[in-house]
């Protein structure tokens, strides 16, 4: 409908009329919900967008968008464990999920090396195994060395990733 073209033409205030409009109509559908919450969130209101991707899921636990774009929320908002354990729970549920792991890997380039090592020694241990974490390092194209371990692997392909903040919806 109308909400989802506004919103592709970054009309996100007028696209929430839209939203609000399908949501009186179907007020337990998860895309909307989720699509208000995406346009919440680009128009800065990134506490109000959790709560729409929190309503969608309560509806649906395993909506994947919903899960990413409150990961990014998250991130917005400075809340990196809670955003990195959210992309790590989308890649569980979905290990091909690409938005997801550019936007884990977005995350992981801006923060300071000691909080890297931290956060992805944390999560792999609890959320996913390191060979889904080489996945998303792969995508590193300009490694000019041969990393002697997990950590510096990881270092070196987060510190060849473009350092900008550009979530993917």
């Amino acid at each position: 409908g109308m909400g989802p073209a506004l919103y592709r033409l970054c009309k996100f205030d007028q696209s929430l009329i839209f939203f609000d409009d399908s949501l009186n109509h179907d007020p337990n559908n998860v895309e909307i919900i989720t699509n208000k919450g995406s346009a919440l969130g680009k128009l800065g209101y990134f506490s109000e967008s959790i709560f729409y991707y929190d309503q969608a899921l309560k509806i649906d636990s395993d909506f994947i968008p919903a899960i990413n774009n409150k990961a990014n929320a998250l991130a917005n908002t400075g809340k990196y464990d809670e955003s990195i354990s959210l992309y790590y729970d989308a890649l569980q549920k979905n290990p091909n999920y690409y938005t997801a792991k550019k936007n884990l890997a977005l995350v992981l380039s801006e923060l300071p090396l000691e909080n890297k090592v931290i956060s992805v020694e944390h999560n792999c241990s609890e959320k996913i195994s390191s060979e889904k974490i080489s996945q998303v390092e792969n995508n590193s194209k300009h490694q000019t060395k041969k990393p002697s371990n997990f950590f510096e692997e990881i270092s070196l392909a987060f510190s060849s990733l473009s350092s900008f903040f550009g979530f993917q919806n």
